[in-house]
């Protein structure tokens, strides 16, 4: 106690307690009986321990008992030997390939045969324009020619001439084949310019003969 009010306590100067009433204290004789401790031979039992060969557990490993943890391969599976993946890489090319192949053949038929149809239409215009009657009458089918001579189809075509109606130009751009139950049809069709000015867009139809391609119809509109 200060009898000063503004001087701060002296962090080091020891506590004010008040000191304790007299006779204050422990009993007389107070302590732990003589003697005490753990009863005499206390311990574990003779022998007692870990078993024989006890010791550190082998740490654990990852599954299978590889080298290296593959997360994508948990349960250690066995892998594709690397031969075969590459023989399956070896036959899918090669059914690819063939695929492909068998595909570019028949594109490659089809494609010819159209163009076929389109040369015949084209080689028998050109005979009529040229006034080549008689070898466009050649190309005509066996079967209609069987029908029609060779001076009924000249004279025709050699009247659309005199009149001013002959054939000055042409020009292809359509033609079909189509293979069914009934046969194989074969068409192509263009425009066919005459020599008064006037066009018609004309469709033949062709048949084929030990193997050749022949006019079978729409030839009329040029007499």
């Amino acid at each position: 106690m200060t009898d000063d009010p503004w001087k701060k306590p002296d962090p080091n100067a020891a506590p004010n307690v008040p000191p304790a009433p007299p006779g204050y204290g422990p009993p007389p004789g107070y302590g732990p009986p003589a003697g005490y401790g753990p009863p005499a031979g206390y311990g574990p039992p003779p022998g007692y321990g870990p078993p024989p060969g006890y010791g550190q557990q082998p740490i654990y490993g990852p599954p299978g008992g590889g080298s290296f943890y593959d997360p994508n391969n948990p349960y250690g599976a066995p892998l594709p030997k690397r031969g075969s993946l590459k023989r399956l890489i070896w036959i899918l090319s090669t059914v690819g390939v063939l695929v492909l192949g068998g595909c570019g053949v028949g594109i490659y038929f089809i494609a010819t045969a159209l163009t076929k149809n389109a040369d015949e239409v084209n080689a028998f215009l050109r005979d009529i324009r040229d006034h080549q009657f008689t070898s466009g009458y050649n190309q005509l089918c066996p079967d209609v020619r069987s029908s029609e001579s060779l001076a009924d189809f000249t004279s025709q075509l050699q009247a659309a001439v005199d009149r001013g109606h002959g054939v000055t130009s042409f020009d292809i751009t359509s033609t079909h084949t189509n293979s069914g139950t009934d046969g194989t049809g074969r068409m192509a069709a263009g425009d066919v310019n005459f020599a008064d000015g006037t066009s018609s867009f004309l469709t033949f139809t062709l048949g084929k003969t030990n193997g050749k391609l022949c006019i079978a119809s729409g030839y009329g509109p040029l007499g």
